[in-house]
This record gives structure tokens, sequence and C-alpha cells, in this order.
């Protein structure tokens, strides 16, 4: 499900300065993560993701987020689910992107009979590209 580069659908928009006119993108983009790309902890319930989405808004592009961010995911478990997200969100004949935040949860370490270890990780850079 990868996506080669960006095929701008373009629309005018007026963006209020004269009558210049300026071209606006329209995109899907996925996020996704762990608790930090959903937003946990966010006072104002936005997340990154709906931040980066509305500087793109206020540039005049018109920007659908998919926040697939969950609590406590480990890059093993966003491998599990990733692609299956996207594919029913980001459809053929749209201008879309992914976007992988993962990892807080990796460094987090587990108790064990042996001490502490790691948890287990899984590349989702690799299945991404389909190195798996």
């Amino acid at each position: 499900m990868r996506r080669e580069g960006l095929r701008p659908n373009l629309a005018l928009i007026d963006n209020s300065h004269g009558d210049k006119k300026q071209a606006m993108v329209q995109i899907r983009i996925g996020f996704i993560g762990d608790s930090i790309t959903h937003g946990t902890g966010d006072e104002t319930l936005l997340g990154w993701p709906t931040r980066a989405a509305q500087a793109e808004v206020a540039r005049g592009h018109d920007v659908t987020v998919y926040n697939l961010g969950i609590r406590a995911d480990t890059s093993e478990l966003v491998a599990e689910r990733w692609e299956a997200e996207c594919k029913a969100r980001l459809k053929a004949g749209f201008n879309c992107a992914t976007i992988f935040a993962i990892g807080i949860n990796d460094s987090a370490h587990e108790k064990s009979s042996h001490g502490r270890s790691p948890r287990g990780t899984r590349s989702v850079a690799q299945n991404h590209r389909g190195d798996a």
C-alpha cells in the first residue's frame, strides 16, 4: 500500500489577498502511532496530527485527518494493524499519506525473572517497504 509521492488534486481558492488565487491540495493523511499520536494528555484533545492539519488548512489546503493513534501500542502492535486501517481510509485515486510516530512504548521495559528486558519490537518501516 505504498504511495509514490503526492498527485495534487488541485482546485483554485481565493486566499483573501486580493484577486490572486492559489492551488488547493486535497489530501488524506493517516497518522499511525501510540498515545503521543492519539493526543493523550493534551488538554485541548487535539493532538499533534490535528495541529499539523490545521497548519495546512490555514495555508488553504483541504486536509482529512485519520488519527489512528492507540494508547500503549508498540511497533509490533502497529505492524499488525496499520495496513488494514490505512487501506480502509486511504483509497486509490486520492492524494494520501501515511505518517508513523512510534517507539515510545518500545523503550518501556517489562519485569521478567531475569530482571528488566525491553519489549519485543518489529520493524514497521521494513513492513511498509515490503522487506519483512
